[in-house]
């Protein structure tokens, strides 16, 4: 054990080893949680892309004359949606739900404040807008 330390390139090479071993369990906890959070993100977007198209925009449609003019309204600003509001109309609602935890710290996502932002862009069609997500569970 002695003779590896008293060489100065075995001391050199153990101490890179070591390094890359750090930083390789470093990128890996932080490739995962990143990976997580897109993960969550995306079937964020699924679920409000289903709600705008399928539920919001019909029901507009149907009980409005001029959907563009309406529309326009919500352009800057957009239509806030909850989680807990898009996952209503889901018939697998709680299993949706149990699907948005922060693996890991296991912060349940708070379905108040996790939430989209669809803001409609012209033309003011069924898949004209753009969608902003905020979740809330400690990513």
């Amino acid at each position: 054990m002695k003779k590896i330390f008293n060489n100065k390139r075995n001391i050199i090479i153990i101490i890179v080893t070591l390094l890359i071993i750090i930083i390789g369990t470093i990128s890996i906890i932080i490739l995962n949680k990143d990976n997580q959070k897109k993960i969550l993100t995306e079937r964020l977007e699924n679920i409000a892309r289903n709600f705008y198209e399928n539920e919001y925009y019909p029901r507009i449609e149907k009980n409005t004359k001029d959907i563009a003019t309406y529309l326009k309204d919500f352009s800057k600003e957009g239509i806030e949606v909850d989680l807990k509001s898009l996952t209503n109309t889901l018939d697998n609602k709680e299993e949706v739900l149990k699907e948005f935890v922060n693996k890991k710290t296991n912060q349940v996502c708070n379905n108040t404040t996790s939430k989209v932002t669809i803001k409609p862009q012209e033309p003011y069609g069924k898949t004209n807008y753009t969608i902003i997500i905020f979740l809330d569970c400690g990513f």
